[in-house]
């Protein structure tokens, strides 16, 4: 190989090396913008990191590639830049790509998820029943067809393909019943929200419905008509943890994620929609979200 060739091919390595920096640094500092905003579960987002991921794989190959081949050739300028690239580098992934960015990243996507199966469910339900929500009753009587108080998520379940669980469970029985016991530990997996995952028990959600006047649901009754509902109406929130089967268990206070200061709502019209105002039950009937 001529001194021309071999110098070409070090020249070849600098303009990887060069490219896949620039390319790396400019994904990662996206990266860090967002993050900082909390709009991480944003679907670009996970192209982007999927991208970062692998600009910074060939950046730092090509970097100790031209390294090594310019220590050997003796090339000591480009030993340096190779150099420079290596500590640029090895900075610039501790500054811009946190370790836990992609595990984040993935839980809100997760989370979302599960709000989106809620808020789907819950549609369905009323278009089977006229257009009615499921009751939000609580107490520990039964009503005139001997039927107990129990959990809206428990009336959702034949809608997120649990309809298995749901024929065991016995309405005709309270909630917390010897019999119904056996199942508060059986919690479908979409009710865990993925944050919490490692506090909670096998039988607890976070997830709950908004109740009160001018919500989805009363405080205590049926469900209002789906087309009396804002399309924008807050239904959907997380709140502090209880048994997914409790009828006693809604958002009397709204949870925060995580360490985010983002708070995110299930919306009649199955959109996901957040707020990173302090927001309380009340402000959410008349809250302009934000875009």
């Amino acid at each position: 190989m001529t001194e021309t060739e071999k110098s070409s091919k070090l020249a070849l390595l600098d303009r990887i090396s060069t490219c896949g920096m620039v390319a790396t640094l400019v994904v990662f500092t996206l990266l860090y913008v967002l993050h900082g905003s909390g709009l991480m579960e944003n679907l670009f987002v996970e192209v982007a990191i999927f991208c970062g991921l692998g600009a910074s794989l060939i950046w730092g190959l090509s970097a100790q590639c031209l390294f090594f081949c310019a220590l050997f050739r003796r090339r000591w300028e480009m030993v340096a830049w190779a150099a420079t690239q290596i500590l640029i580098f090895v900075f610039g992934m501790s500054l811009f790509f946190p370790i836990n960015t992609a595990p984040q990243a993935s839980m809100r996507m997760e989370n979302n998820n599960y709000i989106k199966q809620l808020n789907f469910a819950l549609r369905n339900y009323a278009e089977a029943h006229d257009g009615q929500l499921p009751p939000h009753r609580i107490g520990t009587e039964p009503d005139e067809n001997g039927i107990y108080p129990h959990s809206w998520r428990v009336y959702i379940l034949p809608f997120v393909e649990e309809d298995g669980l749901f024929k065991k469970i016995r309405l005709n029985e309270p909630w917390d019943s010897k019999w119904n016991r056996q199942f508060h530990e059986k919690m479908p997996s979409f009710f865990k929200n993925p944050f919490c995952r490692g506090s909670l028990s096998k039988s607890e959600t976070t997830y709950g419905v908004l109740i009160g006047d001018g919500m989805a649901f009363p405080e205590n009754g049926d469900g209002r008509k789906i087309t009396e509902l804002r399309p924008d109406l807050a239904w959907i929130a997380e709140t502090t943890p209880g048994c997914w089967m409790d009828p006693n268990h809604d958002v009397r206070e709204i949870r925060k994620y995580a360490e985010s200061e983002i708070q995110y709502f299930g919306c009649v019209d199955t959109e996901i929609r957040f707020t990173s105002k302090p927001v309380t039950p009340e402000k959410l009937k008349t809250i302009v979200w934000e875009e």
